[in-house]
């Protein structure tokens, strides 16, 4: 962008060092694409119509395509607990801390008291022919406690009663509120889940897909897309600092920027930032870019760094937007994880040639593989042991 080269697209090979699973390997494909003089709805269109006509084009026949959603990051965790939410089913969440608050049962309290939250999640005996069985409570229950949950706490509402263990903790009037919230009816199962803010959100998000299969919710010939904006540009760390919650490159909001360069009420700043979002993946991500000298230092001096680190890190940038930078974004879509997608498979590496194990070998090629002295000498490496 800084050297006149206005707009371009790129199919690229990517390797990253991060965690293998299912939906992602070390080595992928990406389509990269970067514009300058573009605002984010300008990014949002042409990849809203690039999709569409991807589908269209070639998958017709095969998928129902709904048209996007968008949602902001807030309500997204709001309603589904996560930023890449399965809209093929409804199922939303409610926050009831305000109405727990009160309580002195310590699963709900002893997280409150930190800082966390309570939340819940309502069956509706219309989405099931049958109750949940106590089988299937237990599975939740396990999947609750591998993401991060002590256990699931739940109520049944029957006819002249509620079912639960928890309901002589909390109190009738308590309960009488949670269902009134919820609007729950006779048949209807409520689950909560009551931790930090991202512990309670991921555990309960974690049920509520579990929920999705087991109850047979999910349309499996459908794509619901939807674009997720207004990103928080920081998050606190373990240390009490704060980090980039997307990536520290982006444009914070225009009512936003003053405080940005002053360094206050970083909790609040929202960014420029958008995910492309289907049927529970993330497709695609990107951001109007920082092209401001000033904002970018900002960024990374909110971030913790002093001029030395930050010229180490960015210093290149920062020599580069001293010529002039335009205003420009892009957005850069995972190839593979879409193509799984498309073509109903469970893991990318059905969808790539050559593909990874899950440490990142190569079994064919037997790589990566041990290299001579002399090749380590040339490439001017030291080993140590």
């Amino acid at each position: 962008m800084v050297s006149g080269y206005d707009r371009y697209f790129q199919i690229a090979r990517c390797f990253r060092d991060e965690d293998s699973r299912g939906d992602r390997q070390a080595e992928f494909t990406q389509l990269d694409i970067e514009m300058a003089f573009v605002g984010m709805q300008d990014i949002i269109s042409l990849n809203t119509n690039l999709f569409n006509e991807i589908v269209n084009q070639i998958y017709a026949k095969k998928w129902k395509l709904h048209p996007f959603r968008i949602l902001t990051y807030q309500d997204a965790m709001d309603k589904y607990g996560t930023d890449r939410p399965d809209l093929r089913f409804a199922l939303e969440m409610a926050d009831i801390t305000d109405i727990v608050r009160k309580t002195s049962f310590n699963v709900f309290a002893k997280p409150i008291q930190a800082g966390g939250i309570v939340k819940c999640i309502k069956i509706s005996n219309e989405l099931t022919e049958k109750r949940i069985t106590k089988t299937q409570i237990e599975k939740l229950t396990a999947l609750a406690q591998e993401n991060g949950l002590g256990g699931l706490a739940y109520i049944i509402v029957k006819e002249n009663e509620l079912q639960s263990p928890i309901i002589k903790y909390l109190g009738e009037e308590i309960c009488k509120e949670i269902i009134e919230r919820t609007q729950a009816v006779v048949g209807d199962v409520i689950f909560f889940s009551a931790a930090d803010y991202k512990t309670a959100n991921s555990a309960l998000s974690a049920v509520r897909q579990e929920l999705g299969v087991m109850l047979n919710l999910i349309k499996p010939k459908e794509l619901h897309p939807a674009w997720i904006v207004d990103f928080p540009q920081f998050e606190q760390t373990e240390d009490g600092g704060w980090t980039f919650s997307h990536n520290p490159f982006s444009m914070p909001k225009s009512e936003f920027i003053q405080d940005h360069l002053n360094g206050v009420n970083l909790e609040h700043i929202l960014a420029q930032q958008y995910d492309l979002v289907l049927n529970g993946y993330e497709i695609g991500g990107g951001s109007i870019r920082a092209h401001r000298t000033d904002i970018l230092e900002a960024t990374y001096r909110n971030m913790g760094y002093d001029e030395q680190n930050m010229q180490k890190s960015i210093g290149h940038m920062l020599d580069a937007f001293q010529y002039g930078a335009p205003p420009h974004g892009g957005i850069a879509w995972g190839v593979d994880r879409l193509m799984m997608i498309l073509e109903e498979k469970s893991s990318i590496r059905e969808v790539i040639a050559f593909p990874k194990t899950g440490s990142g070998e190569e079994i064919l090629f037997g790589s990566p593989s041990a290299i001579s002295a002399k090749k380590i000498q040339e490439a001017n490496i030291k080993l140590t042991v």
